[in-house]
């Protein structure tokens, strides 16, 4: 099983030059590790390095408050599912949201080797 990391932020649901409502949002992700380059080269059939994907994007909470949230006021079919929508693909499409995500979950994997460390080192 993947593991989760969790990322909170603040985004603002805006469309174009508007600026809209902004939320205080908690999200879970998961991270599939990117692949080095092999061989000697990708021109002599290496293949290329892949960069790190941020995976399965969840909604965790909106405000402090889970799911449901209600912010269509029941205008919106599915809202909750819609709204989850629009602020997965706020994050999806921000490098700055991308890059803060994937330094979470490195600091998470930092911490977690130092109290690794840290346990061995008790029982030795």
């Amino acid at each position: 099983m993947a593991r989760r990391y969790t990322y909170s932020a603040n985004v603002e649901a805006s469309s174009g030059d508007d600026c809209g409502p902004d939320f205080d949002i908690e999200v879970s992700f998961t991270v599939t590790p990117g692949e080095p380059e092999t061989g000697p080269s990708y021109a002599c059939g290496g293949t290329p390095a892949s960069p790190a994907e941020i995976d399965d994007i969840r909604l965790e909470t909106v405000n402090g408050k889970p799911r449901p949230w209600g912010m269509y006021d029941g205008w919106i079919k599915d809202e909750d599912a819609e709204f989850e929508a629009t602020i997965v693909g706020l994050l999806e499409n921000s490098d700055r949201h991308w890059e803060a995500m994937m330094q979470e979950a490195a600091e998470a994997d930092e911490a977690d080797r130092n109290a690794a460390a840290e346990a061995r080192e008790a029982f030795a």
